[in-house]
């Protein structure tokens, strides 16, 4: 068997991608030496490549997966389908609300699984630790106060972006 690498796969809907390019961005500042795979990342996923491959690639190689749980994303099915990896596979998945979705309020069996309101100080705190306890790593200094204000801010920007779309 392939020892998995330092990854951590963030599944979205493509509404929230600037939601999930935050998350990456800040966790890589917390953790420098951890790679974050977001299919809607332009360097994760370039041009011309064959993205079911990579996606598949990527969910495979991923040692933790952080399902973005707004109801944005809890209607797409690739959402449902990159966390469903993590049924009996041994790697974890961590439901990562905001918005009007909250960790009380999530469906099964999203609702089988420990979440966190990542719009919350306590909440992003919860994902850091949880990310250095996986990969035994220190994270390194982090304004959370700062970061679920940008979170809440880009999570009202993806539903007016999705009332548009619809």
């Amino acid at each position: 068997m392939q020892e998995q690498a330092d990854l951590i796969f963030v599944s979205h809907a493509a509404v929230d991608q600037e939601i999930a390019a935050a998350v990456k961005r800040h966790l890589k500042s917390a953790f420098p030496s951890l790679e974050l795979f977001v299919s809607s990342d332009p360097e994760d996923l370039p041009p011309g490549t064959p993205w079911i491959e990579r996606i598949l690639e990527a969910l495979a190689d991923a040692r933790l997966i952080l399902a973005v749980t707004t109801d944005r994303g809890l209607s797409r099915k690739w959402v449902w389908f990159e966390s469903g990896r993590t049924w009996h596979s041994g790697i974890e998945c961590v439901p990562c609300c905001l918005g009007k979705i909250r960790k009380s309020d999530l469906p099964t069996p999203f609702s089988f699984l420990q979440a966190i309101n990542i719009d919350e100080e306590a909440g992003f705190s919860a994902l850091v630790k949880k990310c250095g306890k996986t990969f035994c790593l220190t994270p390194e200094a982090l304004e959370i106060s700062r970061i679920v204000e940008e979170l809440s801010r880009l999570d009202v920007r993806a539903e007016e972006r999705q009332r548009i779309l619809v």
